[in-house]
């Protein structure tokens, strides 16, 4: 394994924790993306329940396809699809065949005529995207569907979620006679600015969405409980985020956990509490992998299932865009939360 060194710095909100300090969690960086223009863009965790050892993380290239990764950072897969913008995985869709991982990534095309959301397996016993898509769907929005995100509905189907500018759009995937899928629209929100993230928290019945310009939102996931946007955090000077984009739940099972967003204009990383009114906990930063400090992210994705000794209590995974070709890091979330804490 090419584990690697990197500096989190933190400043902490609560438990009188004190000024910026040095920690050395565990940062492993994958290989570069196959394009050497700015590409890598999203990430997506899929953890295996039987070997946590062996699960993988997915990576997006806007210019070419989709990056398979081991735990490693090495490439054990590359999916030529196009430019792919975001992506994101549920485990248990009901495929004709069985159940299996369901992934969505939508384009990077920014005419809303060629903005699509493409729907793709993931095969448990090979560890592997299936390379052909099993459909796609137009999404009508602007600068490619940003901002996917899966949610797995109180009645069990699952909904994907993009946002674009100016709006949210929400759809139940459904099971055609032939065993084909189809994306029924149940939501479309009106939004002042562009989006730049959005994740469903699956337990807790919450959406979250970050408006670049403006801040980070909450609603109800479920789209007959109603589309009343509470705000949980400002872009600066209103409040302490700047230029936001991805955002992410460490989830766990007993319902406590963290909310995580990127503040891209100051390279840095908010942490809210999953529950109640997401309360803010900290930032940080992710100072010093081998390639430099951990700059300008756009998305992230975090998950809080083991994923083996190295990996004890999660990992958070950072697209990072300095890094030139760029690639993604991991970071041990144990480490992070020592710090907020």
């Amino acid at each position: 394994m090419r584990k690697l060194r990197a500096t989190i710095t933190a400043s902490c909100i609560l438990m009188g924790c004190g000024s910026d300090l040095p920690l050395e969690p565990s940062c492993v960086q994958t290989d570069h993306v196959r394009t050497k223009v700015d590409a890598a863009q999203d990430a997506a965790i899929w953890v295996d329940r039987k070997q946590p050892e062996s699960s993988r993380v997915i990576g997006t290239n806007k210019r070419a396809g989709l990056h398979l990764y081991d735990l490693t950072g090495r490439e054990v897969q590359f999916v030529p699809l196009g430019g792919i913008n975001y992506v994101d995985l549920r485990s248990g869709f009901p495929f004709t065949d069985g159940s299996a991982p369901i992934i969505a990534a939508s384009s990077s095309k920014r005419n809303p005529a060629d903005s699509t959301i493409m729907l793709l397996r993931f095969d448990e016993a090979s560890r592997r995207i299936v390379p052909e898509p099993i459909t796609q769907f137009v999404t009508g929005l602007k600068r490619g569907g940003v901002g996917i995100c899966l949610y797995q509905s109180k009645d069990g189907s699952i909904h994907v979620g993009a946002a674009g500018s100016g709006a949210f759009r929400q759809w139940r995937l459904e099971k055609n006679v032939d065993g084909s899928i189809r994306a029924v629209p149940v939501r479309e929100l009106k939004l002042k600015t562009s989006a730049e993230g959005c994740v469903f928290d699956d337990t807790l019945r919450r959406l979250y969405i970050s408006e670049e310009k403006l801040g980070l939102w909450r609603l109800a996931a479920e789209p007959e409980d109603g589309d009343v946007m509470e705000l949980i955090d400002s872009v600066k000077p209103n409040g302490g985020l700047a230029d936001i984009e991805g955002v992410a739940v460490y989830a766990r099972d007993d319902g406590t956990g963290y909310l995580i967003a990127s503040s891209q204009g100051d390279s840095s990383f908010r942490v809210y509490r999953r529950e109640g009114d997401n309360e803010l906990v900290g930032s940080f930063r992710v100072d010093d992998c081998p390639s430099g400090p951990v700059m300008r992210t756009t998305g992230i994705e975090v998950t809080s299932a083991s994923l083996g000794a190295e990996w004890p209590a999660g990992m958070l995974v950072v697209q990072d865009n300095e890094t030139k070709p760029q690639n993604f890091k991991y970071v041990a979330w144990d480490q992070i939360e020592k710090r907020l804490r």
